[in-house]
């Protein structure tokens, strides 16, 4: 009985000494073929991006920078007695 365990256990391990490596390597390269001109595309997609990204901040910014210097000029204290001009009534920014 102890010999018909042992002999698919001593087939198994001689088709395991027998293992061809070959077609799991070449598996391997196809799939490196096609993942590193991808990896490529996305270097290039993800510099074009972080530009657009920065071009953007700069834009924001300096639409901010806008939008306060608007809120500065209309919050500026009044004196006593002055009304308002044309400009004010209207919504438009006034210059000092």
């Amino acid at each position: 009985m102890p010999q018909d365990h042992a002999e698919p256990l001593l087939t198994r391990l001689a088709s395991l000494a027998a293992f061809d490596p070959a077609p799991h390597i070449r598996t391997l390269e196809g799939a490196l073929a096609q993942l590193l001109p991808l990896r490529k595309a996305n270097a290039q997609k993800t510099s074009e991006l972080e530009r657009q990204v920065a071009v953007a901040e700069r834009t924001y910014r300096g639409d901010v920078r806008g939008a306060k210097a608007g809120f500065e000029v209309r919050l500026r204290p009044r004196p006593p007695g002055s009304t308002l001009s044309l400009e004010e009534r209207e919504g438009r920014p006034c210059m000092p």
